[in-house]
């Protein structure tokens, strides 16, 4: 599987991509490594912090072996897995600050879901405190989603230097137009 991740990228590179970014949240197999709640090995892949943590490290290890230096590397992860037990935001810095020493060029912060009911508490850019932790002490370019529609907000998120990047998703699938609409909101022409 880690092999896979790399084989991924390689091919990504390959078809003309620019940036390759793991999926390590939300349930994923990556993400019920890292997770107390889903690990509960004793061997070298789980166990402590740095044991569940090993998974994710060796692929981005595997991504960087197999991608050009001109492939920007990510990942996104959880911040938090909102569950009592899950994963906290010293876990996310910590593997942030792993993923970089591995290669990986930005982090995208998110959170919840490794168990039903493990969703995090919703509200207007409920990522933002936790990515800009992650961004302030792992010194690595963030991004973070949840919940930012507006492009008033998502620009006082970026002026206020909470993370480096915006992801929209819900507002693009309500609105296939979103960047045109935020340029016009902004005044900025396209």
């Amino acid at each position: 599987v880690i092999a896979a991740y790399g084989e991924a990228t390689r091919r990504a590179a390959r078809a003309g991509f620019d940036i390759v970014e793991a999926h390590l949240a939300h349930g994923g197999l990556p993400h019920q490594f890292f997770s107390p709640i889903a690990n509960k090995r004793n061997d070298s892949w789980g166990g402590d912090r740095d044991g569940r943590m090993r998974f994710s490290l060796e692929i981005a290890a595997s991504m960087k072996a197999a991608a050009p230096s001109n492939v920007a590397l990510g990942a996104r992860i959880n911040g938090t897995d909102y569950i009592d037990g899950g994963l906290v935001l010293d876990d996310a810095i910590a593997l942030a600050q792993g993923l970089k020493q591995n290669g990986l060029d930005f982090v995208c912060v998110s959170g919840g879901n490794i168990v039903p009911g493990g969703r995090p508490v919703t509200g207007v850019a409920f990522n933002v405190p936790n990515a800009s932790r992650v961004k302030q002490e792992a010194g690595l370019v963030t991004r973070t989603a949840g919940l930012i529609y507006d492009a008033k907000q998502a620009e006082e998120i970026l002026a206020r230097g909470d993370v480096d990047q915006i992801a929209i998703a819900r507002g693009v699938l309500d609105d296939p137009r979103w960047g045109w609409h935020a340029a016009e909101k902004l005044g900025v022409k396209i």
